[in-house]
């Protein structure tokens, strides 16, 4: 009897090349203490706190929803 490995679907990414600089603007723009290049995104979530979490291949970064929003549009 043969069985077939399948490889799982490829999933599309959320986050576009421009969500990634605008994210990696703002933590920059923050008192985050390490550079952030728009490759070391990995994925943002908003907590049921209004918290915006940054999650990012060195670490994590935390905005309040408000100021998240408001960097967002100055970008």
């Amino acid at each position: 009897m043969m069985t077939q490995l399948s490889a799982p679907a490829p999933t599309k990414d959320p986050l576009t090349t421009q969500d990634r600089q605008i994210i990696a603007t703002i933590v920059n723009q923050s008192d985050y203490s390490k550079n952030c290049q728009p490759e070391d995104v990995v994925t943002i979530w908003i907590n049921s706190d209004d918290i915006v979490w940054v999650k990012m291949s060195h670490g994590y970064a935390r905005y309040h929803k408000q100021s998240f929003k408001r960097a967002v549009i100055l970008c």
